[in-house]
């Protein structure tokens, strides 16, 4: 079962985790009816698809931690298998399961009007695991080398509501730290005008912080939360995934060295 929820990458070779809560896009075979996931077309959870959506993935982000991962062996990476769409990892628990697309397009059949028991046997059946492992991973990593380099990897739509985005590059962060802003000079560096901290979604929010199951993780592991926001159109052609791959690696040895 684990291996459905999530798979983990060169653990405690080195201080640094990269984690992907929004990676996959499987639906298990009990909310797939008459080959619709969750009553949605399938095209929406196709990797190869043009019509795939982002509510059902962070699409690139696995892509580039394969990438990463063939290019090196001690960055620890920790991937969700799961659709977000079946439960959403970086929520917390009482929203891990939303009834509609983030554009508020249309409905998530699947996810309406569903049980509390239903409710509880994702929760048990795929977040907890995911947040377990995380957890565990966070605490032996810190044991092991007394501090921990986490990043929290996730991709954005080059469209919102109609209208392009300009940011290519962004963060999650709740205030500015020493750490954060190194790591945000580099950014700049590398990306220049592409990089805007803070965006597409500013976590220093207080609205955004108490949604992010993933900044729990954070507090209850007393660890500092950092994510980074890639445009998934930066990560389509195999050419550019292995360049990011490269810039996060260097990235992650600027911070690490």
């Amino acid at each position: 079962m684990d291996r459905v929820i999530y798979t983990l990458q060169n653990a405690l070779r080195s201080p640094v985790i990269l984690t992907g809560p929004h990676n996959g896009w499987y639906v298990p075979d009990r909310y797939v009816q008459d080959g619709m996931p969750l009553g949605l077309e399938p095209s929406w959870f196709e990797p190869e698809n043009p019509a795939h959506r982002h509510e059902a993935c962070d699409w690139g982000i696995q892509s580039l931690f394969d990438a990463i991962a063939a290019k090196n062996s001690s960055v620890t990476l920790l991937s969700a298998n799961l659709s977000r769409l079946v439960v959403d990892l970086n929520r917390t628990k009482d929203l891990m399961i939303y009834s509609k697309s983030s554009e508020l397009e249309c409905v998530i059949p699947g996810n309406c009007n569903i049980s509390n028991e239903e409710i509880e046997t994702r929760y048990k059946e795929y977040y907890l695991p995911y947040h377990k492992a995380l957890d565990d991973i966070l605490q032996a990593t810190k044991q092991k080398f007394g501090h921990v380099i986490w990043l929290d990897m996730h991709s954005f739509s080059p469209i919102w509501l109609g209208e392009p985005r300009v940011v290519g590059i962004g963060t999650l962060k709740c205030g500015k730290t020493a750490f954060s802003e190194k790591a945000e000079n580099h950014l700049h560096q590398a990306f220049g005008e592409a990089f805007v901290a803070d965006e597409p979604y500013p976590m220093f929010l207080p609205e955004n912080q108490i949604i992010s199951g993933s900044l729990c993780a954070a507090n209850r592991n007393n660890i500092e939360y950092f994510g980074l926001e890639i445009r998934n159109d930066f990560l389509q052609k195999p050419q550019q995934i292995e360049n990011m791959a490269d810039k996060m690696l260097d990235f992650i040895a600027h911070l690490h060295p």
